[in-house]
């Protein structure tokens, strides 16, 4: 079944208040009617088959994309961007690529990787959403989600709607579990994005990776030190949990991408790298 998050909600808000202003506007000049393709501003043009199979039968993924907003996601390992995932099988090979607004990583992975996605797909009745094709005028680009996968027997799931991205949050982060786990990557950010992300979400960490001196000097506020080298030593006793949204830092930025690496390789899905204090421009504390 649909999981109506805040997310849809503010769609529906938007859609209200798009749906007020043009009548509005209409009301003061006459507008000329646009063509039969393409809806009036608020409006929704719907294409979806309601004889769309619920169920498929077969496992085998050969492709999947997958492209959705998490903003008001109540999902904390969800930071509010848009997440897009694709995966191809050729051969013995799968190639994939995962992105958070537009940072596209891609990597390649074994065939086994197909079986853990179609895993998150039955896990979450993707299939339920099969047929829905929805378009609502005037709304963000960003909104919505769509997915399509296809099967090696012929099978497909097909779903696009742009006030709404029909699976939960956890299917969003089960995804990105998957796909940045399986690729190993981390993302670079804005030092004001990792201030608002480090601030507002309770899972996230600001992690400190200077030597310890140099963090006793003068450190972001709230954040722990753990230093690059301890990192490459694989000393990582104070990050038990690898679900969680690591803010990386050092002094100039070279330490910090070393570090978001090394991580990365450890198994932590969810870390992003902002540099280094030299360049921020927020609170700094001293120990002591």
């Amino acid at each position: 079944m649909p999981s109506w998050s805040a997310y849809t909600l503010i769609a529906a808000l938007v859609t209200a208040a798009v749906v007020t202003v043009c009548s509005s506007c209409a009301k003061q000049t006459p507008a000329p009617v646009p063509p039969q393709s393409e809806p009036v501003c608020g409006g929704t043009e719907d294409n979806t088959d309601p004889n769309a199979p619920k169920t498929v039968e077969d496992t085998r993924i050969a492709s999947f994309s997958f492209s959705a907003s998490t903003f008001g996601s109540q999902n904390d390992l969800l930071i509010p961007k848009r997440y897009e995932f694709s995966a191809a099988r050729e051969g013995d090979v799968v190639n994939c690529t995962c992105a958070r607004n537009g940072n596209e990583h891609a990597f390649t992975a074994d065939p086994s990787f197909m079986d853990e996605l179609q895993d998150v797909v039955a896990r979450y009745d993707f299939a339920a959403g099969n047929g829905v094709d929805r378009f609502t005028a005037g709304l963000p680009d960003d909104f919505g989600g769509t997915f399509k996968v296809e099967y090696a027997g012929g099978e497909r799931i097909y779903f696009s709607d742009n006030q709404s991205i029909f699976c939960p949050d956890d299917a969003v982060a089960d995804l990105a579990r998957l796909f940045y786990g399986a690729g190993r990557v981390y993302d670079v950010i804005e030092q004001d994005e990792a201030y608002v992300i480090g601030h507002s979400n309770p899972r996230a960490l600001i992690l400190d990776v200077r030597r310890e001196d140099e963090y006793a000097e003068g450190h972001i506020r709230n954040a722990v030190c753990l230093p690059n080298e301890d990192i490459q030593a694989g000393k990582l006793e104070k990050l038990p949990d690898k679900d969680q949204i690591l803010l990386i830092y050092c002094r100039s930025g070279r330490r910090s991408k070393e570090a978001a690496q090394a991580l990365a390789d450890a198994g932590y899905w969810n870390v992003f790298e902002f540099g280094g204090i030299l360049d921020w421009t927020g609170e700094i504390v001293k120990e002591g």
